[in-house]
């Protein structure tokens, strides 16, 4: 044979020896290997949909005080209706009984339907003589003037003529 056959069929016999070992399909499949290092971080993906709206929040602290304000214009000196003492005026009524009863009353009034009530109240003219009721009369209305109602009482009944107590009223004139 010739030498370069040789060659030929040596490599040749080299070669399925080779593909005979590494193609044996029979034997077992051997251990996994280690896992590989993290790759590198992918794109920044694209914003997604927004949420519900979640419950609202307790209420915060309350700010600072606000500077304070432009003061206003100064009133009209001694205007009103109260300029001085001298336009006050007191009126004085009696309880005047004319049948004998427990009960006795007093209304004082201002002088005018105009007049701005004060203040008023009740004086018993004996000591068995209590004040049973004591208040103002008609003090909203502008038709009907002013006054000051007392009612008094006593355990044993008031006689005819007599003067258990005295009602008073203070007005600021205005007529």
């Amino acid at each position: 044979m010739h030498i370069s056959s040789f060659k030929c069929i040596g490599v040749t016999m080299f070669g399925l020896l080779i593909v005979a070992g590494c193609n044996s399909g029979s034997g077992q499949r051997g251990a996994a290997g280690l896992d590989g290092s993290q790759g590198l971080m992918g794109p920044v993906g694209g914003t997604g949909p927004q949420g519900v709206m979640g419950p609202q929040g307790p209420p915060g602290s309350q700010g600072a005080q606000g500077a304070p304000g432009v003061p206003g214009q100064p009133g009209p000196t001694g205007g009103g209706l109260y300029t001085s003492r001298s336009v006050i005026d007191c009126s004085i009524a009696a309880a005047t009984v004319s049948t004998p009863s427990f009960f006795a009353s007093a209304i004082a009034a201002c002088a005018d339907v105009r007049d701005l009530p004060l203040g008023g109240g009740c004086t018993s003219q004996t000591g068995a003589t209590r004040v049973f009721s004591t208040g103002p009369m008609a003090w909203a209305s502008p038709l009907i003037t002013a006054g000051w109602l007392c009612t008094f009482t006593s355990d044993t009944q008031f006689e005819t003529g007599s003067n258990p107590g005295l009602a008073t009223v203070c007005c600021i004139r205005n007529h």
